[in-house]
C-alpha cells in the first residue's frame, strides 16, 4: 500500500508543494502544515482498511485546511476552488501541467 501512495504523491508533487507552501504561513497550530501532514498519514491508514478513491483522498487530506488562509468559515469549500482555479477544473483527474 505504501507504494501506492509513493505513486501518488509522486504523481502529484506539483499540487501537494502549493498546499504546502500555503500551510506554512499558517500560524495557527491546531490548523498548522503539521496537522495537515497528520491528516494525511491518519488519511493512508483509513485507505487501508476502506474502498475509497485513493487519490482523490490524499490530496484532499494535504488541501482540506488550505482555504483557512482566506477564510475561517467555509474553508473548506475555499479549498476546493483554490484547488480548481490554481490548477483547472478537476484538476486531479485532468493533470495540471
Amino acid at each position: 500500500m505504501k507504494k501506492i501512495f509513493k505513486q501518488i504523491e509522486n504523481k502529484h508533487q506539483i499540487l501537494i508543494e502549493k498546499a504546502i507552501a500555503v500551510m506554512k504561513q499558517v500560524d495557527d497550530p491546531k490548523h498548522s502544515l503539521s496537522h495537515v501532514l497528520q491528516v494525511v498519514d491518519y488519511t493512508k491508514e483509513i485507505l487501508e482498511k476502506v474502498d475509497a478513491d485513493k487519490e482523490v483522498c490524499v490530496i484532499a487530506a494535504y488541501w482540506h485546511d488550505v482555504g483557512r488562509i482566506e477564510k475561517e468559515k467555509g474553508h473548506a469549500l475555499i479549498s476546493r476552488r483554490n484547488v480548481e482555479r490554481g490548477n483547472g477544473k478537476n484538476a486531479i483527474s485532468e493533470g495540471y501541467g
